[in-house]
């Protein structure tokens, strides 16, 4: 099916278990992707778009190198992901990419939210119907 560890073979765990731990049980230095996943929800409700996806971009990475371009970085990075021995962040959940389309979608920033949604599948993550109406979210707040 595909799944690798409670992973897909990109990387993006289908739900909010942290499957990037370690195999022999060390999750000491690992912090999960429920607190991630909080931090991203607060960068949505502050409206902190640009934050948010530097933090999703992490995770993607895994290994705490950041973009050195300046953008934002999600279609664009080309850095292979590390293993799950080596990852300094969790990898991203489906909920990770919501939170992360609904703080585009809140700041108006639709375009980011396409490019996003675009990149979802390259990245493992399979959008859902949801998925879909966030963006659409934030295509009629830009329209407003």
């Amino acid at each position: 099916d595909g799944k690798i560890g409670g992973a897909n073979n990109d990387g993006v765990v289908a739900d909010d278990d942290d499957a990037s731990a370690p195999e022999d049980g060390d999750t000491s230095n690992i912090i999960s992707v429920d607190a991630y996943n909080a931090v991203m929800s607060a960068m949505k409700e502050e409206k902190q778009w640009k934050e948010a996806l530097k933090l999703l971009s992490l995770m993607e990475k895994g290994n705490g190198s950041s973009d050195k371009g300046g953008g934002v970085g999600i279609a664009k990075t080309k850095t292979k992901a590390v293993d799950d021995a080596e990852r300094v962040h969790p990898r991203p959940t489906l909920v990770t990419y919501h939170h992360a389309l609904e703080a585009c979608a809140s700041s108006a920033e639709s375009d980011q939210a396409v490019t996003l949604l675009m990149s979802m599948r390259d990245k493992g993550a399979e959008p859902t119907s949801h998925t879909f109406d966030l963006v659409v979210r934030g295509l009629l707040k830009r329209s407003q």
